[in-house]
């Protein structure tokens, strides 16, 4: 699962670097792909360069999350 989010961010990362910054958000939504999904999984790929470095978490909020500090209520 979590190699699946990180290629989908690496082909979105890809699609907006070589889109103007206006084209982004319209090619996004054609996708129908929603804002803050798009967001974690470029931010994802981009956290991670390597897809083997993602092998090691089940889940995409726990890459995301790893090395914070958390929270206390």
């Amino acid at each position: 699962m979590v190699e699946e989010a990180w290629l989908v961010g690496d082909a979105l990362l890809r699609i907006r670097q070589q889109l103007p910054h206006e084209a982004w958000l319209p090619a996004r939504k054609e996708r129908g792909i929603a804002y803050t999904i798009a967001n974690r999984f470029i931010r994802l790929r981009q956290q991670y360069p390597q897809i083997d470095q993602v092998g090691e978490f089940g889940r995409v909020s726990v890459a995301l999350t790893r090395g914070r500090p958390t929270p206390i209520w």
